[in-house]
């Protein structure tokens, strides 16, 4: 059997269309066909039924070809349509092909019909399947253009040059411009000089295929700013050449100009973030774009062939449909849902649903965003809201707040305990304020671990705490504050004693009010705070002397050792009590801010590198910021920051010459050297006595006070 093929033939000669059927069915075919005469019999057949092809002959009494021709390309222009003829003009032959015929067959001339009809049925099914895709590609273009124009965001597109090639209206909206004022504008058109700059270092990277949001300033036709969040991607010709830019822009003015709204800046996500669909409301997807493939982990053939139902959850599905059917009589609407991944993860979103109409078909455009990272503030917010940030433990803001609410007499004895952290200043002149940070976060920690579970704890403020005993007497809470000073004394912050001044009161019947309980705990506390100040600062420069001398054992001996020394000048120079007792605590205390050097550098046995004795250069300053923390040894920091000055002003760290240092200070430091060569150091060996003189005398006049080391000499070599 032969291949099947539908035939309108136009003929009025039964001979003539009998010799083309044989000749169809001798080259293989096994053709249906409809033999017509006339345009009412040509136009009626069209209308009945799909045709392969139409073979018509050029003359008859009542039509002709050309006729015939006309006809067919009214009704179904990609249809071959072949001319068959006893005898024509070459120049009526031409005609009939500029008019659209396929091709043009003698009636003598058979043989050339089969390979005609070949090529012309290839022909057909190509022109139909071009137009096909012409059609198809035309519903793309008009369901972009509906996205495009839907879009709350503003689209502009420019080219390898920056010049506009595409904005939409909502882009033109928020400039003041219209369409056609924007074309062929290059973007920096629109904004001044230093965000032109910055703009074109952006657009350059763009070139080399970065993809990323920016915050741009631009500036509309009547001068006022526009800012705008912009989130672009680059596009690039066949042979990879950057061809330019699209960015979708969100107006953040208002936001701008709003502190609130400014604060929250930084969580609300820009267009570029955006996944838009556009689906039926059986929830089938017409358009996806790539973002809606990234928040849900498909392919775009992939969720294509499924439904919003099938990619959701079944809580979500069920939300999706509610919406739906609500957009159904509203026509918009805003709502947030938990969205899944191909993954298994979820993740939340925000949803601007609207119908639209397409084509005559009423479809749903979504706009969606992940709100993770809003979620995440909120709840971080809220958190901050009623908690230090440094400790963790809870506010005052939180305190006053559950005191109010708890202070009733169900809840009474209602006892307070306040409490003041010791040393905190000193450890923060010394050490910094991440060591004062580490410091306050033990304490909280302690006072944490010292409350039961219905204590409430706040950091009141500064060094201060406060916590809160519902259903407590006062001998409970002495016992708490007990439990807090045995914590203090198992801990320490590097070489610092924790410790608390503490206060507590107690409120017994409901007639007392919360605030005075509070106040006398408070004033309790600043007593205990001042009856134990002089025995905690001492404590603390002492475990600082330990703790240094830990690090280096020749330190406390150093010290010792110049004291003897000192003694004996300071007696031959007739200095008074209190400045021998000052230059006592100076050679005890000199080499205090060695505390905050690396113990490898204090010990290392071999010469120093310039950045180690740069390191060992700070410690008069660290030494004096320690001695101004502690009232007692105030008298002492100028001279203990001096002690390594010279006579010539080439010392440290300040450059003082000659008697601008202090007496005390070039007093030790004639005995800090002394003591130095004759014990050695890691890197030094000792000298002699004899010989560490004679350097002395050397440096008279240089790095010494030439009267005193004259003085020292006189005392040391008799």
């Amino acid at each position: 059997m032969g291949k099947s093929i539908k035939v309108l033939i136009v003929e009025d000669s039964e001979d003539d269309a009998a010799m083309l059927i044989r000749a169809l069915q001798r080259g293989g075919y096994d053709p249906s066909y409809e033999i017509v005469e006339t345009p009412e019999a040509m136009a009626d057949a069209l209308n009945r039924q799909e045709w392969d092809l139409v073979i018509s002959d050029y003359s008859m009494p009542c039509f002709s070809g050309l006729d015939a021709l006309k006809l067919l390309q009214e009704k179904d222009p990609d249809l071959s349509f072949i001319l068959i003829s006893g005898q024509i003009g070459e120049d009526l032959a031409v005609e009939a092909m500029k008019a659209g015929a396929h091709d043009f067959i003698l009636k003598g001339n058979p043989a050339r019909l089969i390979p005609a009809v070949e090529r012309e049925l290839r022909d057909t099914q190509a022109r139909r399947k071009n137009r096909q895709n012409e059609q198809a590609l035309q519903e793309s273009r008009e369901r972009y253009r509906l996205i495009v124009e839907a879009a709350k965001a503003g689209i502009w597109q420019v080219d390898e040059e920056s010049r506009t090639t595409f904005v939409n209206q909502e882009m033109a909206k928020m400039l003041g411009c219209t369409i056609d004022e924007m074309m062929g504008q290059t973007l920096y058109s629109f904004m001044d000089e230093e965000w032109s700059k910055l703009a074109e270092a952006n657009i350059q990277r763009r070139s080399q295929g970065f993809r990323g949001q920016v915050e741009y300033k631009y500036q509309r036709k009547d001068g006022t700013d526009l800012w705008a969040i912009v989130s672009s991607s680059p596009f690039f010709r066949d042979d990879g050449s950057y061809a330019g830019a699209i960015g979708m822009h969100v107006d953040i003015t208002e936001r701008k100009r709003s502190e609130d709204e400014l604060a929250l800046g930084a969580l609300l996500l820009d267009s570029a973030n955006d996944s838009i669909v556009l689906q039926d409301f059986e929830g089938r997807f017409h358009y996806v774009n790539e973002v809606a493939c990234r928040f849900y982990g498909y392919t775009r053939e992939e969720m294509m062939q499924k439904t919003v139902f099938e990619l959701n959850t079944p809580e979500s599905a069920e939300s999706w449909q509610l919406r739906i059917n609500e957009l159904k009589t509203k026509g918009r609407f805003m709502f947030e849902l938990i969205n899944p991944r191909k993954d298994g993860s979820r993740f939340p979103i925000e949803v601007n649903a609207r119908v639209v109409d397409i084509g005559g078909k009423q479809l749903v455009l979504s706009v969606a965003r992940d709100i993770t990272e809003r979620k995440r503030v909120e709840e971080r917010l809220k958190y901050l809201s009623f908690h230090d940030s440094m400790t963790g433990i809870y506010n005052r803001s939180y305190f006053d707040e559950e005191v109010r609410r708890l202070d009733v007499e169900r809840q009474l004895p209602i006892s307070i305990i306040m409490g003041d952290l010791n040393g905190l200043k000193l450890v923060n002149d010394t050490f910094g304020h991440q060591a004062g940070d580490s410091l306050l976060a033990t304490a909280a920690a302690i006072l944490q671990g010292s409350c039961r579970s219905e204590d409430i704890l706040c950091r009141w403020g500064g060094d201060e705490f406060a916590i809160f005993l519902p259903k407590t007497g006062r001998k409970t809470a002495k016992k708490i504050c007990d439990r807090i000073r045995s914590a203090c004394e198992k801990a320490s912050v590097g070489p610092v004693l924790l410790s608390f001044a503490l206060g507590t009161a107690t409120k017994e019947n409901k007639e007392q009010g919360i605030e005075l309980v509070l106040k006398e705990a408070e004033d309790i506390m600043y007593r205990d705070k001042l009856l134990d100040s002089r025995s905690t600062r001492f404590s603390t420069v002492t475990y600082f002397q330990r703790s240094l001398a830990e690090r280096s054992a020749e330190t406390l001996e150093h010290g010792k050792r110049i004291q003897d020394i000192v003694a004996r000048i300071g007696d031959r120079l007739g200095l008074s009590g209190r400045k021998k007792e000052e230059l006592d605590i100076l050679a005890a205390l000199h080499d205090i801010g060695q505390i905050a050097i690396p113990v490898d550098i204090l010990v290392k046995p071999c010469y120093l590198t310039e950045s180690e004795w740069e390191l060992i250069r700070r410690h008069p300053e660290i030494g004096e910021r320690i001695a101004l923390s502690v009232p007692d040894l105030n008298n002492v920091a100028e001279t203990i920051l001096s002690h390594h000055e010279h006579w010539n002003g080439m010392g440290y760290p300040q450059g003082l010459k000659g008697e601008q240092i202090p007496l005390l200070s070039r007093i030790l430091a004639i005995a800090d050297a002394y003591d130095t060569m004759t014990n050695g150091r890691p890197y030094k060996k000792a000298i002699s006595h004899r010989e560490a003189v004679k350097e002395i005398e050397k440096c008279a006049g240089t790095q010494f006070d030439p009267q005193l080391v004259a003085l020292f000499v006189e005392i040391f070599t008799s």
